[in-house]
């Protein structure tokens, strides 16, 4: 229940317009330590102080309206009676609704007291009382959270803010904390114990229910029927758009969409001139899912995560379940909007003209199909986003991206050097460490924002064993290990990497990033990104030659091709295959089977000509390769400029 609605908490006298309520003790000056949250509520209503001296002198009483949250009420009349004395009444704006006499009531005692009406955000303040009204406040204390831990600890520097704090973790974050940094991180960790302890609770009030409702199942069901699962919207309030780094284009997006969705529901506009959604494009670990959040948090919005694996394991293997669990999600979204609905691995769902007939295409047609009408019912969709996120959308069925429903599409790659350093400040305890952008600089283009993070956890707990702060330097010994590989297998790996990298810029495509740093299963790696093109027969010729021209400088210049080309012939091979039985670029028209001789001599006259290519550019692949044996890790800025003092085109 509200706060607003328990008022009055005392029996103030409302039906007794002489009632004295001068004997109010005044309340002393909030201390920062001990009362932080009162605290805030003085700056933030200061001005009301301000206001009331000003209507004193002339022998007059303020009215106020104050906009705040129900969880600041304490706090907020608490700051109102040290800053306005015990000539003071607050009372809530249900009180003025609740009975005729009470909005006269109150506002009689204007004439000896001062009168503050308290409101939260879904709450108006009409008639006498908005008319009479000297001043209207929106309440935010934590504006001014900042100017709290400055009073706390003068001087000291203060760390990125959060967005959204509890007020029974604040007076606890600062009695554990020693310095600004110190408290906001208790701030972080003890929200973070609250959310787990919350889910955990939730989990065990779903499976208790679940385990004592009665069974409705048949004698035939499977023993593996499942229940379908609950949709739990996500409310975040963290990270922002403004304070997220890499997103170019798709936070600047994401910016104007908070501001039609603040416009649509004050209704300055209609959701017909509010974009429906967008398509994330961009290999795993480059924030997409996390720029979902930032967008539901940006736009003050609920989220709610979803994909294609949870939609068929919301219950039976059986299309007609899966489809349901799909429609619930927009139901679910259509009740809370406006919302966020983030569609994970959408490119699972393939285009509904690809193999026809088969039984791949029975199943996933109407799978489709059902997406698409509810991405596109012109009431199911009022009110919701739909974000789409995918590795390759080259499979994405067309329908899905037209406008109205995908049409916005944003490529997330791999971080350059300014939002790998912005990335390194999230996570490191002193963001001026000098050696952030020299590690950014080492490190652009070959590590996503998910590894940085997995990297970041590493290195503080290595920083917590030596009892130091974490620093840069500490995650660019773990980003680049020592090399434990011999030295014919790293020039091999860096003759097969520069193969790659000169084959792209010989094509007029600057790679992201080359990497000698083994990880998982990739002895090495040339990143970047696809450029659209129309996916003629020569394109996807093109996109094939730099897959080979790995394997060729192997030939060409250690004079034996090695088996860590496998993983390139097979995308290859796919692409070929594609070309054949799929695209009707090959020599039929049909969509079917082809035969493995003729992908066979295709790829071998690709190989012919990736073998050309090495040839000719021969003592570039060797000096690429003898630069990154060097360097082990070259981003872009470096291949840019190795790319100019060779001639290739578009450096």
């Amino acid at each position: 229940m509200s706060k607003f609605s328990q008022l009055p908490r005392q029996p103030l006298g409302l039906d007794d317009p002489s009632a004295d309520l001068s004997e109010t003790p005044r309340a002393v000056q909030a201390d920062p330590r001990l009362a932080p949250a009162q605290w805030l509520c003085d700056r933030g209503l200061r001005p009301l102080s301000d206001i009331a001296v000003q209507h004193t002198c002339v022998g007059r009483r303020i009215c106020a309206i104050v906009k705040l949250d129900d969880n600041w009420f304490d706090a907020a009349c608490a700051a109102m009676t040290s800053l306005l004395g015990r000539d003071v009444e607050i009372r809530a704006a249900v009180e003025l609704c609740s009975h005729p006499t009470n909005a006269a009531t109150i506002l009689r005692r204007l004439s000896r007291y001062h009168v503050v009406i308290c409101c939260n955000g879904g709450e108006t303040v009409g008639g006498p009382a908005a008319l009479l009204a000297d001043v209207q406040i929106e309440l935010r204390p934590l504006e001014h959270l900042e100017a709290l831990l400055d009073a706390i600890w003068p001087g000291e520097p203060c760390p990125r803010i959060p967005t959204r704090i509890d007020l029974v973790l604040l007076p606890i974050a600062i009695a554990r904390a020693s310095s600004p940094g110190e408290a906001v991180d208790w701030l972080r960790r003890l929200r973070v114990a609250q959310w787990i302890e919350a889910r955990q609770q939730d989990r065990i009030a779903r499976e208790r229910a679940a385990h004592e409702a009665p069974c409705s199942r048949s004698s035939s069901s499977t023993t593996n029927w499942r229940a379908p699962s609950v949709i739990e919207p996500l409310y975040p309030t963290e990270p922002l758009l403004t304070t997220t780094h890499g997103y170019g284009d798709a936070a600047a997006w994401g910016l104007d969409l908070a501001r039609d969705i603040k416009a649509y529901q004050n209704g300055e506009l209609v959701w017909d001139d509010v974009d429906r959604g967008a398509l994330l494009v961009g290999p795993p670990g480059t924030g997409k899912t996390r720029f979902a959040s930032a967008l539901a948090a940006t736009c003050a919005v609920p989220l709610i995560a979803t994909s294609y694996a949870q939609w068929q394991a919301s219950g039976e293997a059986h299309m007609g379940t899966l489809i349901k669990a799909m429609r619930a999600n927009f139901d679910k979204a259509a009740e809370i909007a406006p919302v966020v609905l983030f569609v994970d691995e959408i490119d699972t769902l393939p285009r509904r003209d690809m193999q026809p007939g088969s039984d791949h295409a029975n199943w996933f047609r109407p799978i489709v199909n059902a997406l698409l009408e509810c991405a596109d019912g012109s009431l199911r969709t009022s009110g919701i986003v739909v974000i789409g996120a995918c590795n390759d959308d080259r499979g994405l069925d067309p329908a899905l991206t037209r406008a109205g429903r995908l049409d916005r599409r944003f490529v997330i790659g791999m971080p350059d050097a300014e939002a790998l350093g912005g990335i390194l400040r999230d996570y490191l305890s002193d963001p001026h460490d000098a050696a952030i952008d020299d590690v950014a600089t080492a490190l652009a283009g070959s590590l996503t924002g998910a590894d940085i993070a997995r990297l970041a956890r590493e290195a503080r707990r290595s920083a917590r064993r030596e009892k130091r702060p974490i620093t840069a330097r500490d995650v660019l010994d773990l980003a680049l290990p020592p090399e434990t590989r011999g030295p014919a297998i790293v020039w091999r790996v860096a003759v097969h990497e520069a193969g790659h990298a000169v084959a792209m810029m010989s094509a007029g495509i600057l790679p992201e990033c080359l990497s000698l740093v083994a990880r998982q299963d990739l002895a090495g790696s040339v990143s970047y990104l696809r450029v659209a093109n129309e996916a003629r027969r020569i394109d996807l010729e093109r996109d094939i030659l730099p897959l080979l021209c790995g394997r060729a400088a192997e030939e060409v210049v250690l004079g034996m091709p090695s088996a860590g080309a496998s993983g390139d012939l097979a995308e290859a091979t796919t692409i070929l295959r594609k070309i054949r039985e799929e695209f009707g670029l090959g020599a039929f028209l049909m969509p079917g089977m082809s035969d493995c001789q003729t992908v066979e001599s295709h790829l071998r006259r690709l190989y012919g000509d990736a073998i050309l290519i090495v040839l000719r550019h021969r003592a570039d692949i060797l000096a690429l390769a003898e630069l990154a044996v060097a360097k082990r890790v070259l981003p872009r800025e470096v291949l840019r400029a190795f790319a100019a003092e060779r001639g290739f085109p578009g450096a």
